[in-house]
């Protein structure tokens, strides 16, 4: 059996060009946002977060405001949301720290714990940092006892005076602050400054909020009137800052690649695929044109018939047929019995439209007129009489 291809037939279709390109793109970009993507296992590591149980995370703080109630959450975005808590930050990058600043000036309500001074002073708060002897001091918390017995969950958290543990160092704002929420040992515990349309909640001792303060004197009950106070107004979540700690949300391959120096080899990409797909695309060609004419126009036709007939000497019965037939139609379009008398017809007709004798003399007449022209000339006449008053 020959199975050559024989001349003229049409190639193969092109290939699965079309179906690669789309397809490598998504490997490549899978494969990058697995290069490219941190491992989270950081979290449970980490010093200083709310996932340290050591004495210097914040675990005892997340876990005592969760089960009380509180709308809270861990969040790992630079900046976001209404209210903020960024506990023991390290120092931040300036493209960091200046996005945190935007967002408080913005509106956003932040609390600062900060023993090193490195974000404050970012934000818009110069600090300055000693160390106290003070251990735990007595505070304003006037009603502990009722707040503690009516928590949500029922259990009461404090047994001895109000006092909170404070731990030694002292942060002290350099300016006068726009008002003070909470004072300890006659000297201001909490601190707020106004920064644009936003507010920085200093502590000015930042180890209160600690897992070794929480299980001391009544700082778990400092920190549920904490997140109230910062909580009026504010309908959104307190977002517990993790990304100060370096713990950062994994990004999608969408982020990584539309994020720098990556965003620029994406667009490069792009451009080229689409040039690929446009390229191997099928097009649309010009215009095809209107086919030619396969039958002569209505004069010739008419002409070329009569004069067959005419040739043929059988003028009288194809006068009479299409004579007959134009009658037939404007007896229809009348309303008349098909086979009702010409001169009725016509009759009927002229009442409705007018009508010129000649085309009445055709209408009605037994015979075609003599000579070729003359029966030529009828026959388009009766045409022209089956368009005009009847297919109108």
């Amino acid at each position: 059996m020959d199975l050559t291809r024989a001349e003229g037939m049409a190639p193969p279709p092109s290939s699965t060009l079309w179906f690669a390109i789309p397809a490598c793109t998504v490997v490549a970009a899978v494969a990058i946002g697995l290069l490219l993507g941190r491992d989270d296992s950081q979290a449970s590591t980490a010093s200083g977060t709310s996932y340290d149980a050591s004495n210097s995370g914040y675990r005892a703080l997340y876990i005592i405001l969760d089960e009380l109630g509180y709308s809270i959450e861990r969040t790992r975005r630079v900046a976001g949301g209404s209210v903020r808590w960024a506990l023991a930050p390290i120092k931040p990058k300036p493209a960091d720290a200046e996005h945190v600043a935007e967002w408080v000036r913005e509106g956003g309500r932040l609390l600062l714990a900060d023993s090193k001074g490195d974000l404050a002073v970012a934000v818009g708060v110069e600090v300055k940092i000693v160390n106290s002897d003070d251990d735990t001091v007595s505070t304003s918390l006037e009603d502990a006892r009722e707040l503690a017995v009516g928590t949500p969950t029922g259990v009461v958290i404090g047994t001895t005076p109000p006092g909170v543990a404070i731990g030694k160092p002292l942060v002290t704002p350099l300016r006068k602050a726009d008002r003070n929420w909470e004072f300890a040992g006659g000297e201001p515990l909490v601190s707020i400054h106004k920064i644009g349309h936003g507010e920085v909640w200093l502590l000015h001792r930042p180890l209160a909020l600690a897992n070794e303060q929480m299980k001391r004197a009544d700082n778990a009950i400092f920190a549920a009137r904490l997140a109230e106070a910062m909580s009026d107004g504010n309908p959104g979540k307190i977002g517990i800052d993790e990304y100060c700690h370096g713990l950062r949300s994994r990004p999608g391959v969408l982020e990584l690649l539309l994020q720098p120096p990556i965003r620029t080899a994406t667009i490069q990409a792009t451009l080229f695929v689409g040039l690929l797909l446009w390229a191997a695309a099928i097009r649309f060609g010009p215009l095809r044109p209107l086919p030619p004419m396969r039958r002569r126009s209505k004069e010739e036709f008419l002409n070329a018939l009569g004069d067959m007939l005419h040739r043929h000497g059988d003028t009288a019965s194809a006068f009479r047929t299409i004579q007959g037939e134009v009658n037939r139609q404007l007896a229809e379009r009348i309303g008349l019995p098909a086979n009702t008398h010409p001169e009725t017809i016509v009759a009927t007709t002229s009442r409705r439209r007018k009508i010129t004798p000649q085309l009445a003399q055709l209408l009605t007449c037994a015979a075609p007129p003599s000579g070729r022209a003359g029966f030529v000339t009828a026959i388009q006449t009766l045409d022209e009489t089956s368009h005009e008053l009847i297919r109108r």
